[in-house]
């Protein structure tokens, strides 16, 4: 990689994730970034009992794992731009194909890695991305998601749903 005057990300080195996403309080399901490389990042998050998402036993519901893979994304994203010297942009989960979870959810304390791979992206800012949960290294979830991260988030929002 060329020396671009900003420091290399790499293991250690990444950014708090309040830094990188906008979400706050119990809406960012993200704890770390642990790894990020050109079209991939993984991020760790652990489950919280006392969260406004529990069950009674205090678990997660297996549905927000879409959120938790959404929120890799944006942390990819906003990774990318920061090594491009660019600061970084909002957007939105256009959908979700193929969701599958294979537990009705996750247990409290449960610490869950995130991993995606943007295997798409275009010029209006539109990309997919593989995205799979795994916990104690097994697969638990996974999904393609779809994004778009306009250059102009309130004029996307403005105009509509066209890029």
């Amino acid at each position: 990689m060329p020396d671009t005057g900003r420091p290399a990300l790499t293991a250690g080195s990444f950014p708090p994730v309040e830094r990188l996403l906008d979400h706050r309080g119990s809406m960012l399901l993200l704890d770390a970034v642990t790894a990020y490389e050109g079209e991939t990042l993984e991020a760790h998050y652990r489950v919280r009992a006392g969260a406004w998402y529990a069950g009674a036993d205090g678990a997660m519901p297996g549905w927000m794992g879409v959120e938790i893979m959404a929120q890799s994304i944006a942390a990819h994203s906003a990774l990318s731009a920061l090594e491009a010297g660019r600061a970084p942009r909002s957007g939105a989960l256009l959908g979700t194909r193929q969701y599958v979870c294979r537990q009705p959810g996750f247990a409290a304390d449960a610490e869950l890695c995130a991993r995606a791979r943007r295997t798409y992206h275009d010029a209006d800012g539109l990309a997919a991305y593989e995205c799979a949960l795994s916990l104690d290294g097994a697969e638990v979830a996974s999904a393609v998601l779809t994004v778009i991260e306009p250059e102009n988030f309130d004029a996307f929002l403005t105009r509509g749903a066209t890029p």
